[in-house]
């Protein structure tokens, strides 16, 4: 996926591989428009408590809280869909009728840290850790494999059952999907009509949403 990484546009900063996008409003801004390559972004994501940065063309410095100073080289952010991804995300957090909401269940978090554990081949990307999410309309199941093994677990759902016209998976950054539950266990499927004019509806995004934070995930296709 060409856009592929992490970029950032006044207070709001976006990540995506293709398949899923987060957005995080932040309660500052950034100087001016930053793009990094999925590359970079890995990397970055390996020091924590980042305390400031500087863009100096065509590099951005970002230091430690331990005055270490890490630097990458930025990406065109001219050439970065800024205003698409808006207005996916704006799409994505609105309320729209045949919307399917639910609530995962608590022990879903648990569970995807086991499964994680299992995870390491399923991805193409080596340090991430992906593992399968499938929601039905009264249990969801996190599987994961690699060569040495695979784990899988069904979770009932809790409350009301829901109405899907049949189960969805998604393949999910497991350290994502546990952040995406400590904010919110609530999500919504949106779905959309196959063919003009026919009454017959898809779902097609898995969105997790609470504010300041917007997790978007594209649905797999049933075969």
């Amino acid at each position: 996926y060409m856009y592929a990484g992490m970029a950032a546009r006044g207070a709001a900063i976006m990540t995506t591989d293709g398949a899923q996008l987060l957005h995080y409003v932040t309660d500052g801004a950034m100087a001016e428009d930053v793009w990094l390559s999925e590359a970079e972004a890995t990397e970055l994501r390996k020091f924590a408590n980042l305390t400031e940065y500087t863009i100096v063309q065509p590099w951005i410095h970002f230091r430690t809280a331990t005055a270490i100073v890490v630097s990458f080289h930025l990406q065109d952010s001219v050439k970065f869909p800024f205003d698409g991804i808006q207005k996916l995300v704006d799409s994505a957090i609105h309320a729209d009728e045949g919307d399917i909401v639910g609530t995962l269940p608590e022990a879903l978090r648990k569970a995807v840290s086991r499964a994680a554990a299992f995870s390491e081949e399923v991805s193409s990307a080596p340090d991430r850790e992906v593992v399968e999410l499938t929601i039905a309309t009264d249990h969801v199941v996190i599987h994961a494999e690699r060569l040495s093994g695979k784990y899988t677990e069904k979770i009932p759902l809790e409350g009301t059952a829901l109405t899907l016209p049949e189960p969805i998976t998604v393949l999910i950054d497991a350290r994502i999907l546990q952040a995406a539950l400590q904010r919110s266990r609530s999500f919504r499927v949106k779905m959309r009509t196959l063919k003009e004019g026919e009454e017959t509806r898809e779902p097609y995004q898995l969105v997790f949403c609470s504010d300041p934070f917007t997790h978007v995930v594209a649905l797999m296709k049933r075969t």
